[in-house]
């Protein structure tokens, strides 16, 4: 028929049912999500600017932002709430309340030297904060305190506050430009660090 319950009961899950809903025999995972969660969102800015510098230099100065809000974390219902159930263990429940921010300078300075050399320079003065850095359903993103999400807040834990990288670009000048089998073969390498 069409009734919900109308399948046979599965033989690991005992001769009925206890007093709060549960199989005899064993205990029932949970994992749940309110029915009027909201979507996540992540808002995303930018503003870059470049400019010529003396001495055939390229200088380039932007900014990066980010917002997000309403991405989910999982709370550990069996660990914060005072109602323990042997039947229902472990209960995960996803909450939408994780929000976060991410505000950095980007700075640049490129030159072109003679010969295919060129060098790069960037500086990153940034700064990420959130209630929450990871969605997974795995102790390695269990929050210290999940039952007040206000004292969670703080750095993320991929904040970086400074981070400087330097790199340099060599084209090797043999066999460019030429159309024979070498220059097809040998031609058009970099060495880069």
């Amino acid at each position: 028929n069409n009734s919900p319950t109308s399948f046979p009961r599965h033989p690991n899950l005992g001769n009925g049912r206890n007093a709060n809903g549960g199989p005899n025999v064993g205990t029932v995972e949970i994992y749940g999500l309110d029915y009027d969660n909201r979507t996540p969102q992540v808002y995303r800015y930018s503003l870059e600017g470049q400019y010529e510098l003396p001495w055939k230099m390229i200088g380039t100065l932007g900014y990066q932002g980010s917002r997000s809000q309403n991405f989910v974390r999982i709370e550990p219902l069996h660990l914060t709430q005072p109602v323990r159930s042997t039947t229902f263990n472990p209960v995960y429940w996803g909450y939408g309340d994780v929000y976060g921010y991410y505000n950095g300078l980007n700075t640049r300075l490129q030159r072109r030297f003679a010969n295919g050399f060129t060098f790069d320079l960037g500086y990153r003065f940034s700064k990420g904060l959130d209630s929450y850095s990871y969605e997974a359903p795995c102790a390695c993103t269990n929050q210290t305190y999940p039952v007040d999400q206000t004292t969670e807040f703080g750095p993320s834990d991929f904040d970086v506050r400074h981070f400087t990288t330097l790199s340099a670009l060599w084209d090797v000048p043999f066999f460019r430009n030429q159309k024979s089998w070498a220059g097809k073969l040998l031609g058009g390498w970099q060495i880069n660090t």
